[in-house]
């Protein structure tokens, strides 16, 4: 029986090689905040309006998202449960008629399965992720099917700011590269010259926390010099770097960022993918209270960002910036 082909996805930038299985399992965990943040500020009529004949309405695929998490933790069970089971074909996929989707129900249906199948994946030992099925005459294991959750979410972000701009709900944004940032491992990071950017992020910067950051949608962290600007006028005794962003950007409209967009700076091409959370290890830069003060549930349009790289190149302060959905 012949493996399953690795995934690596031309149009969406994934490629399976790059995950490990503890990245995977925690990534299962977030699918529904890169929904949630995919969709943010667009009306349930927009999210529930198809571009075209041929393509989905964001809420369906949404919904989609959920079936496949779904269907592959049920698969993944079975795998356990009786390895080598021969499961033929998937669910037929035909474009049809459009679904009417509650984009809420929606939302929560893909937050209780991904909560599900991240509780199966974390419970793995490492012989059980070999563990395996066929599928379309495919031996195709857990480490495949995991990662495939992966694949079609950050699929699918891509495709939901393709598909909201072509509904005409476009963001075009534009500012500069302020500040290149970089440690050997945790905050502040200061100020370099220059930088080079891989598919891991910037080339000379280090993470001292394996277990929270380094993901592949966390390649780069970013943030704003207004956002910074605004903090030090409160009162905190933050700068550049401090919070341990690696790009600070300026000029950049932070409240309007959201999950998809493509951030560009010179050769290098990046997509969001969630506001990071808030550290006790930057509790130091906040005057009187706590990180919590860049927490974006608390304070939207104040909390750094991930991104995870598309296309490697260089940067230096002063760089052209640009933010679009497209």
């Amino acid at each position: 029986m012949v493996s399953r082909p690795v995934e690596n996805c031309t149009e969406c930038g994934f490629d399976a090689t790059r995950w490990n299985n503890q990245d995977t399992t925690k990534t299962v965990r977030h699918l529904a905040d890169f929904a949630n943040h995919a969709v943010a500020g667009a009306d349930s009529a927009l999210l529930n309006t198809r571009p075209d004949n041929t393509t989905w309405s964001v809420a369906e695929y949404i919904d989609h998202m959920r079936e496949v998490t779904f269907g592959i933790h049920l698969a993944m069970q079975v795998a356990i449960q009786e390895p080598g089971a021969d499961l033929g074909e998937p669910p037929d996929q035909t474009f049809g008629a459009q679904k009417s989707v509650n984009i809420d129900d929606a939302l929560e249906g893909l937050a209780s399965e991904a909560a599900q199948a991240f509780d199966f994946l974390r419970k793995l030992d490492d012989q059980a992720w070999e563990a395996s099925v066929t599928l379309e005459g495919y031996t195709t294991s857990i480490h495949w099917f995991a990662r495939h959750i992966v694949h079609d979410a950050f699929h699918h972000l891509h495709d939901i700011a393709t598909i909201r701009h072509r509904l005409g709900d476009t963001v075009e944004l534009h500012g500069e590269l302020h500040q290149v940032n970089a440690s050997d491992g945790g905050v502040p990071k200061t100020a370099v010259a220059d930088g080079t950017i891989d598919l891991t992020g910037l080339t000379t910067d280090t993470q001292a926390a394996r277990q929270h950051h380094g993901r592949p949608w966390q390649a780069l962290c970013l943030f704003s010099a207004e956002v910074i600007a605004e903090l030090q006028a409160e009162g905190h005794p933050i700068e550049a770097g401090s919070a341990g962003e690696n790009l600070t950007l300026s000029g950049i409209d932070w409240g309007r960022l959201r999950s998809g967009l493509v951030l560009r700076i010179g050769d290098v091409a990046a997509q969001l993918t969630l506001p990071a959370e808030p550290c006790a290890k930057n509790n130091r830069w906040f005057s009187g209270t706590t990180s919590e003060r860049i927490d974006h549930e608390r304070h939207p349009g104040s909390a750094r960002w991930y991104a995870s790289v598309l296309q490697p190149g260089s940067v230096q302060p002063g760089d052209a910036v640009s933010l679009t959905s497209h």
